[in-house]
């Protein structure tokens, strides 16, 4: 189990997904699956209350849109009460995903096997390492 702020959970997200696209070993790539899985719903939560929110700070546009921008005050009461949803903790059911899952055997040129680690894009990576551990 770990316990994660909502920003955290946003940011992590798409990094998550991002990493999820490499060409895993099965292992690896079962575990991204389910951590995303398991981060969906969180986000989930999150873009209705965002919404929620924009809908009581702002006002329509042409398009029927809620938007946050014309009125000042308008936009400094949302982003506090969007700070504060941010801060909210949630406890995700799962446990971080070791760095060692992420090597695979691979043959060199004279045919011996040997480990290597996968190279993971590190700006996403560092989106997200509370969810995977040493």
């Amino acid at each position: 189990m770990i316990e994660i702020t909502v920003r955290e959970a946003v940011i992590a997200f798409p990094a998550l997904e991002a990493l999820a696209n490499h060409d895993l070993p099965q292992k690896a790539s079962w575990r991204m699956g389910r951590m995303i899985d398991k981060l969906r719903p969180v986000l989930d939560r999150y873009g209705k209350h965002r919404n929620e929110i924009i809908k009581k700070h702002g006002e329509p546009n042409k398009d029927g849109v809620h938007e946050v921008k014309k009125r000042p005050e308008a936009l400094e009461a949302f982003e506090k009460e969007h700070d504060e949803l941010f801060e909210q903790k949630e406890k995700v059911d799962y446990d971080p995903i070791p760095l060692s899952l992420f090597k695979r055997r691979e043959k060199d040129k004279d045919g011996n096997e040997r480990e290597v680690e996968i190279e993971l894009n590190g700006a996403h990576l560092g989106r997200c390492m509370k969810f995977f551990s040493e």
